[in-house]
Formats: C-alpha cells, sequence, structure tokens
C-alpha cells in the first residue's frame, strides 16, 4: 500500500494527512479499532486517575509495523515470537490465527495457552479480528481454542488428543498421584509424554497450531503438539522467558524438539523461510501496556541486579538486553565491571509517565499484620472508586502468598463490602467480573491486567532461598499486570528489605547501574546460544548493507542508492525494532 501511495502522481495528490489522521487511518487498516476498550465515560475531575487513562487510551490507536508485520505473516513452517509482558504477544497471536483462518478456512487450526481464564479474552479478541476484515463470526469446528490441558468445562489439546486416540484422559488428580513431578507444566508434560509413546504413529489433527504462554510449558507439551501437525508443520509460540513461573532454563529448540539421527535440528529457527521475508525467530520490541518505570522496575527487581547479595538472574549479553528494549549505555559485559542501561521512551510508549512521574505509579507500604494491610488497602481501593472515578473491575489485586491467599481473600471481601464494594475471586474460566475489584492468586493474573494493581504479601519474596527466582519471577509478573499503577504492600522487615531496593531502582529508572554478576553465582541466564546466533546473523546483516550503501554513493545511481536504503532500514528495523509506521 505504502507503494502505491508514494506512485500517485504529485497532481493528483490531496493535502498531506496530519500525524493523528494517519495513525487513525492506519489503524483502521490493521483492525486496530478491535483493541478499543470500552468508551470510558468524561472524568468530572480532570486530575484523577480515571482522566489521565481517558488521555492515554486515545492516544494507543494502532498497532506498530513490528506488530503488524508478525500478525498477518503465515510461516510455512515452525515460528517463535518472542516479546515482554505487555508487548502484545497475545494480541499478535489472535490476530495471526484469525488471519489464517480467513484466509484458509478449510485449515484446521488450534490455539492453546495455559493459563484457563484467559479463555473468553482469547475467543473474544480472535472473533473481533475476524469480523473487522470478514463477514460473520469464525468457523469453530476449524479453529478451536483450547487450554493446555482442559477440563469438565473447557476443551483442551491434551484432552483432544487423548480421545481422538480413544483413550482416556487423565485429570490433574489422577496425574499427579502417579507422576514424580510436583509442578503443573510438568505434570502435564508428563500426560503428553505418554500419549506420544502410547502410539508409534499420532494422528494428524491440525494444519496449524499456536502457542500462547508457551514458557509456561513443558518440553513434552511442544513434542505433542508438534507431532499432530500436519506437514509443514506450522507451530507458532509466544515465549517470554522473563515470565516462566516454574521453569528455571530457557531451552534451545534442539533442547525442545531434539535432532534427527544425522544430528541436524529437528526444528530449524534460523533465518528466514525460503522465498519469503518471514523470519522463523521474532521479537516484538516495545511494550504499550505497563508504564516505563513499572516495567523497568519490575525487570531490575526480578533479576535481582540491585540486590545487596547479588543478582540470581541475569542477561549476559548487549544483545540479549537490546532483545528486551533496553540499550547499553556505558560498560562492558566482565564479572565484576559496572553496567550502565537504559530504556528508550520510544520502546515503552506509555503516556501516563508523563502525565504523573515516575514516583507516583510505584508505591509501597509496609505493615506490622496482614490485617492493618488488607484494612489499608481496602480503603485505598475506596479512593480509587469515589475519587479517582475507576470502575471496580479496573482494580485488581494479587496475593503472593497463597498459603493464605484464600482467608486474606475472604476479609478482604467482607471488608470491601462495608465499604460498597462488590469484589470477587477469578476462577479458571472468568478472570474478571463486570462492576467487582478481582482477587487473584499470581496464577490466575498472568495474561491480564488491571488499570491499578495491588500486590499484596511481599514479604514472601525471598521466603524461601531455594525459590528465590520463581519468587521474583511472579513478583515481576504481578508488577507488570498494571497498565496504570502499582502498589505494593507486605509485613515486616522482610518486605522492608525488598521495597528498599525497589526504592533505589525507581529512583533511577531512566539509567541504571548494576555490577556484572559472577556467572557461577547466578541460578538463571536468561540468554541463549540460538538468541546470539540471531543476533549475529542480522548484524552481518546489517554489515553488508553498509558496503552496500557505500559502492551505491560511489556509483552515484539515485535508483540502486533507494533500493539500498530501503534494504538498510529493513535491517535496522530487524536488529533494534522498527518504529510505529510514520506517515511519510
Amino acid at each position: 500500500m505504502r507503494k502505491k501511495l508514494q506512485s500517485v502522481p504529485a497532481e493528483e495528490r490531496q493535502e498531506a494527512l496530519t500525524d493523528e489522521q494517519w495513525q487513525l487511518a492506519v489503524g483502521v487498516l490493521q483492525g486496530a479499532p478491535t483493541l478499543r476498550r470500552e468508551i470510558r465515560l468524561e472524568a468530572t475531575k480532570p486530575d484523577s486517575k480515571s482522566s489521565m487513562l481517558k488521555q492515554v487510551e486515545e492516544q494507543m490507536q494502532s498497532l506498530d509495523r513490528e506488530q503488524h508485520k508478525v500478525a498477518i505473516q503465515i510461516p510455512n513452517g515452525p515460528q517463535r515470537i518472542r516479546g515482554l509482558a505487555g508487548s502484545g504477544k497475545t494480541v499478535v497471536m489472535c490476530m495471526k490465527a484469525a488471519w489464517m483462518h480467513m484466509n484458509y478456512p478449510d485449515w484446521d487450526i488450534a490455539y492453546t495457552f495455559y493459563t484457563k481464564s484467559l479463555y473468553g479474552q482469547i475467543k473474544s479478541l480472535i472473533t473481533r479480528f475476524y469480523r473487522w476484515w470478514s463477514v460473520g463470526d469464525p468457523n469453530w469446528n476449524k479453529i478451536q481454542v483450547l487450554h493446555g490441558w482442559g477440563g469438565k468445562d473447557i476443551q483442551g489439546m491434551y484432552r483432544l488428543v487423548a480421545h481422538s486416540m480413544k483413550l482416556t484422559a487423565r485429570t490433574y488428580s489422577e496425574a499427579k498421584n502417579v507422576s514424580s513431578h510436583k509442578e503443573y507444566s510438568e505434570i502435564l508434560g508428563n500426560c503428553c509424554k505418554e500419549l506420544r509413546e502410547s502410539n508409534d504413529e499420532l494422528p494428524l489433527l491440525f494444519d496449524a497450531i499456536l502457542i500462547d504462554e508457551a514458557q509456561d510449558f513443558n518440553f513434552e507439551f511442544y513434542k505433542l503438539c508438534y507431532s499432530i501437525l500436519r506437514e509443514p508443520k506450522r507451530l507458532i509460540w509466544a515465549y517470554d522467558e522473563v515470565q516462566s513461573l516454574e521453569s528455571l532454563s530457557i531451552p534451545t529448540t534442539i533442547e525442545i524438539f531434539g535432532t534427527y539421527s544425522h544430528g541436524s535440528p529437528i526444528v530449524e529457527l534460523e533465518g528466514n523461510y525460503p522465498d519469503s521475508e518471514i523470519e522463523k525467530d521474532m521479537i516484538l520490541y516495545h511494550c504499550y501496556r505497563t508504564p516505563r518505570p513499572i516495567l523497568v522496575t519490575a525487570h531490575i527487581f526480578g533479576m535481582g541486579l540491585l540486590r545487596p547479595q547479588g543478582a540470581v538472574q541475569f542477561i549476559p549479553t548487549a544483545g540479549g538486553w537490546e532483545d528486551i528494549g533496553y540499550e547499553l549505555v556505558a560498560g562492558e559485559f566482565k564479572p565484576g565491571n559496572k553496567i550502565t542501561i537504559k530504556r528508550p521512551e520510544k520502546n515503552s510508549p506509555h503516556g501516563l509517565e508523563k502525565l504523573q512521574g515516575s514516583q507516583n505509579l510505584v508505591q509501597w507500604q509496609v505493615f506490622i499484620d496482614r490485617k492493618k494491610e488488607l484494612d489499608w488497602v481496602a480503603k485505598e481501593i475506596y479512593k480509587n472508586v469515589y475519587e479517582d472515578e475507576l470502575k471496580p473491575d479496573e482494580i485488581v489485586v494479587i496475593s503472593l502468598d497463597w498459603k493464605k491467599m484464600k482467608e486474606d481473600f475472604i476479609y478482604l471481601q467482607a471488608q470491601l463490602g462495608q465499604l460498597g464494594i462488590q469484589s470477587a475471586r477469578a476462577d479458571e474460566a472468568v478472570f474478571r467480573q463486570q462492576n467487582n475489584v478481582t482477587l487473584t492468586g499470581i496464577f490466575r493474573a498472568k495474561g491480564n491486567e488491571g488499570s491499578v494493581v495491588y500486590v499484596i504479601g511481599f514479604e514472601q519474596v525471598g521466603s524461601n532461598p531455594k525459590l528465590i527466582v520463581q519468587e521474583r519471577n511472579q513478583a515481576f509478573t504481578a508488577m507488570t499486570r498494571a497498565r496504570g499503577w502499582c502498589v505494593l504492600t507486605g509485613i515486616g522487615e522482610k518486605a522492608q528489605v525488598s521495597f528498599k531496593e525497589i526504592e533505589t531502582i525507581l529512583a533511577n529508572y531512566e539509567q541504571i547501574t548494576f555490577t556484572v554478576p559472577d556467572p557461577k553465582t547466578i541460578q538463571r541466564n536468561l540468554d541463549n546460544l540460538e538468541y546470539e546466533r540471531r543476533r549475529n546473523r542480522l548484524k552481518k546483516g546489517q554489515d553488508l548493507t553498509d558496503k552496500l550503501a557505500q559502492v551505491a554513493t560511489e556509483i552515484d545511481d539515485p535508483e540502486i542508492m533507494k533500493k539500498v536504503a530501503e534494504l538498510k532500514e529493513l535491517m535496522q528495523q530487524k536488529l533494534k525494532g522498527s518504529e510505529p509506521q510514520s506517515k511519510n
């Protein structure tokens, strides 16, 4: 479309569009209006949280170029899509599923995911995108939305495959009793392995499978999905290693899928697919949901980079930091060296940072006991509803104390009820209920969001040295559910220690300086050789286009120079992520 617009004769061109008009036009073509939230009522107070969110939401009218490109690509084989919390992975995956279904209505497509409460959101997004581009609703016999496991009231990938093989699917409780594993993903993985090993040939059920929240699934789940795909094995998975709540490893595709007998990998993510510009490994660099101060604070705290006792997980290369939207300002990645990084505003284009300032977006409070903590949270929620003009269903309370969560939420519900505010526990199928404050644990919160997010029980972070990575990942995931404000609360000295660390991070969030840890002391490396190879490949491509640009300048041929400039721009987009589309 861009080329056709540029080819219009000058005498036929009309007055140039404004930036705002161009963004609206691009958004309409992309289907972005389907993402608009319910129209927010005019706030009576210009400085209320509701008023500020209305301003921010009106600015976010379109997908960026990278998101849109990934969404409408249909790869001729496997593809991985990496991106941070809030980078739009689920939106892109739902858009891709709808696009596939519209263009290839005869294909059998499955969209599978980890968090049961996402079912309604995923089905709604696919429906809305399909309706925008086509007529009518999706054919749910040809495109299926499947939880990873399934249950009595929701179909799942594992159950579907078992039934297609005329086998009885294990329930979670049955599988747990016969498994040596404790984690949910490992127990599901064991069930998937049983299916694969029960038959030499599995039924080929789908033409494409999209796996959301892929970082939470065991290798065996990937293998089962791959095994039931028809050629050319379109397995597309969205992955965020920082959000993994159980696993400490970041696997390569060889570790997941293995190799053929002659040694070559079964799934290869190097380069592009032949005769196309479709990359096998894509990255979404920009984060739209969570304001930059919250995201940076959550990242640095999650890794423990300013933890007095040292980091617990780490990204050991400049390229690895660039992959998640940061830039190296100073320093060299050698143990003991000081490193300074920053997250550019372009990679977190959330307007609330300028309207509110960083200190107002992340707040914390320490209490002597849980009762006082919950009493305070209830009163703050009252202010959110009656002073900040937010709807109750925009507010989420996430507990990090799973042992006491049930009794804590019973008490909090009672306190909110006395203040005239309804609240509801998130369940497996429904995360949010209209006009109710949502009360949830971290596993059901993942994939969801709130305008104001309260994270209670913060003293649990660091309470078990053996689970320190998982506990910090849970804190990261909870904080990044916020698309507005994040409030952290906890009891006693343990919470105070964490909040002191967070205070230090927030005071320096625009440029963070830390010491490179000794690799022997960290529990988790957030990078791998596969990621590094991708960066090296793209870097070589950019070096080549730089040389071509030099030659083109010497030849002085305008047409060649134009082509080289376009190629160079493409390489820069792939290296660092592309800017939002402009009208030029």
